[in-house]
């Protein structure tokens, strides 16, 4: 992409579209945040996070992100949704817009935990299928 720019300056760049993601921060009944430890190869480290997540099409509705992702990074659920803003956070080179929610009065759908204790993880990074 070409832009223009002051003076005659004609820079070109590299801009990177994507369809948009949600992200959720969702609050224990203690008044906590429940994150999730993910594993960032581009940092090669561990990171806290709120669950968060891409949209599966660019006509996906935000919110509907946002359920599915707490769903299937924590195993919680909620019926007590308020949406917080919306965030571009990369703005230099990408388009990413991020619909960010708050969740109250979780309730737990599945135990991810059990669900985990299905992987091996060899050196804390990769998860492969056991039976």
């Amino acid at each position: 992409m070409t832009m223009s720019m002051w003076e005659g300056i004609r820079p070109t760049g590299t801009f990177i579209h994507h369809m948009g993601a949600a992200a959720v921060l969702p609050v224990l009944a203690n008044g906590k945040i429940l994150m999730v430890k993910q594993f960032r190869h581009a940092l090669n480290r561990y990171t806290l996070e709120i669950p968060a997540g891409k949209r599966d099409s660019e006509d996906e509705d935000f919110l509907l992100c946002a359920k599915r992702e707490l769903q299937e990074e924590t195993g919680f659920s909620s019926a007590n949704w308020e949406f917080l803003l919306f965030v571009n956070t990369t703005v230099a080179f990408l388009d990413e817009k991020i619909g960010i929610y708050v969740a109250k009065d979780l309730q737990r759908e599945s135990n991810i935990l059990t669900w985990m204790r299905r992987f091996s993880w060899r050196n804390g990074n990769f998860p492969t299928c056991r039976s």
